[in-house]
């Protein structure tokens, strides 16, 4: 059955690329500044860790790792300049993603009546690119996607329920990221001017952390610290339109 699909969508592919007009400059990829919108999933994940201690002896240190996981639906802008050598294709880029990314995870313990709720969110990416590829077709270019890209993100941890004042309670922080996206593109051309395109991309996202300022923990004593720390990373889908000048 699988074979049957994989078959079917090498041959539409395959009718797609055949349908361009071969040998018109007009209808092909060419130089050019271009301008495009897309619409797409994205999906958040990597690692969220929290390491909580207490100086009192008695009181183990506690230390939970979490797998972020979310989805959202973004669209995003773009422009850039293209061009075109022979069959090698050439491109830089600017982009604006408009999403808005969740997870969120629950821990229940025998040990502790509160919840522990770990939340992680990323919002919209600012990025720049440079495209490099092949183009096999006259109206088709494969490229490689080489990147950078700046996301705000948040990092939550909350003991819900906790009794207070208790530091391990609540630990969070916002901050500003950048990281190295590469990825893969094709892209074909519908009518003169006018192309669709595909691109995948994985952004690599440095891990971040924040301690919460050492408290007296009026319930067992000591002096309750806690270590949140987020290492994310963020995946994209999209298909767009691109409009060439």
């Amino acid at each position: 059955m699988k074979k049957k699909l994989y078959l079917k969508a090498g041959t539409a592919v395959a009718a797609l690329l055949m349908t361009a007009v071969p040998g018109q400059a007009s209808m092909g990829i060419k130089s050019g500044v271009y301008a495009g919108i897309s619409a797409g999933l994205s999906h958040l994940s990597g690692n969220q860790n929290l390491n909580a201690a207490n100086s009192n002896p008695a009181q183990p240190k506690t230390d939970y790792r979490m797998r972020l996981s979310g989805n959202s639906v973004g669209a995003s802008v773009f422009a850039g300049y293209g061009y075109r050598v022979n069959c090698t294709w050439l491109a830089a880029e600017l982009s604006y993603l408009f999403d808005r990314i969740e997870s969120k995870q629950t821990i229940s313990t025998s040990q502790n009546i509160a919840d522990k709720v770990f939340k992680a969110r990323s919002t919209g990416a600012f990025g720049g690119a440079f495209h490099i590829g092949y183009i096999p077709h006259e109206a088709c270019a494969l490229y490689a996607i080489l990147g950078l890209e700046m996301r705000r993100f948040r990092m939550n941890y909350q003991n819900e329920g906790a009794p207070a004042p208790d530091v391990y309670s609540t630990n969070s922080k916002s901050y500003n990221s950048t990281a190295f996206v590469p990825g893969v593109g094709a892209r074909i051309n519908l009518a003169k001017n006018v192309s669709m395109r595909v691109e995948y991309k994985y952004a690599l996202h440095p891990s971040r952390s924040t301690t919460s300022p050492a408290a007296r923990n009026a319930v067992i004593g000591g002096t309750d610290t806690s270590t949140l720390k987020q290492s994310p990373r963020v995946q994209t889908l999209h298909v767009g339109f691109v409009y060439s000048f």
